[in-house]
Parts: C-alpha cells; structure tokens; sequence
C-alpha cells in the first residue's frame, strides 16, 4: 500500500471585522439599545484585504441579547454578547457590552384604574428618564403586557377592560 502526504493550508492569513466605514474595532465595545450597528469582515492575505461580509458566516452568542445578519447586528437585551464572523476557517469576533440609554421608566396615570364593564379605555403614558439627563416618551416602543387578559387588554398603552376582576400591566 501507499501513502501520500497532503497539506491543507487556509487561503487567508486572518479575517478581521472592521466597522461599516472599514476601520478595524476594538475586541470589546461599548453600545447602547438603539445604536445602529454594523460590521464588515475583511480577508488579509499577501497585502490584499477583501471585503467578504457577504460571503461570511456571521452569529451570535446570545440571540436574547443581539441577532446578526450579514454584519447588521440588532440589539434586543442589556447584556454581553460576543459577535463572530467566519469565513474559509478564519474566524474573528468582537464583545458587545450592550446597556440602556435609560435611568427609570414612569407610567402616567400611575394609580388604579378602575373600569365599569363596557367602559372605553385609558391610555398609558410611558416616560424614560435618560441616563444623560432629559425624558423621553417610550410608550409606542415598550413592550406592554396584561397579567390577565381576561380581564383588561393592552396594546401600545391603552388599557381597555375586557372581564370583572383585578389585573396588573
């Protein structure tokens, strides 16, 4: 019998991510919810650095926190995360530090609401207090959620009563 030998070698010295713009990033980053974030990955071999975003298997450590499609990242969760792009075996990654851009959420009313069955409902206010001073209204960006449905409804802050009982939103 014989035997040969064979050598794979990987076609690309390394692949680095870099900002949309191109430059290269940090390995952690700093950002908050709402910052629109995306990636490029470039392929470095003998002085040639092409731009194989596309072509790149992009993926997330925590889908909770962020999703990843072809560079573009949307951010779900406050959290760490780690984005990674691989392409021909090389592989490059980057740490998302993700936080809110918000000190404290007030709901306005802010007491009981009581409802007589049949009754037209009451919009909700949402506010967030911003961590670099200033408020802004949320109330069409929170996720709103009755404990029981059943007995009140809430879509986009307005709480409509739906059956007799007690619920919390």
């Amino acid at each position: 019998s014989k035997t040969m030998r064979v050598t794979v070698t990987h076609e690309y010295d390394k692949v680095e991510i870099a900002s949309a713009e191109g430059t290269p990033v940090a390995s952690t980053l700093d950002v908050q919810m709402g910052d629109d974030i995306e990636f490029k990955l470039f392929a470095y071999k003998s002085g040639s650095s092409p731009d194989v975003t596309g072509d790149a298997e992009w993926s997330t450590s925590n889908e909770a926190i962020a999703s990843v499609d072809g560079g573009k990242v949307e951010l779900s969760a406050p959290g760490t995360v780690t984005i990674s792009a691989r392409y021909k075996g090389r592989t490059d990654s980057v740490t998302l530090k993700v936080t809110s851009p918000y000190e404290s959420l007030t709901l306005a009313p802010n007491e009981l609401i009581e409802f007589r069955y049949g009754d037209a409902g009451v919009q909700i206010t949402a506010t967030a207090s911003l961590k670099n001073g200033g408020s802004e209204d949320v109330t069409a960006k929170a996720s709103w959620q009755s404990a029981d449905p059943s007995v009140a409804t809430v879509k986009d802050g307005l709480v409509k009563p739906a059956g007799v009982g007690t619920t919390t939103v």
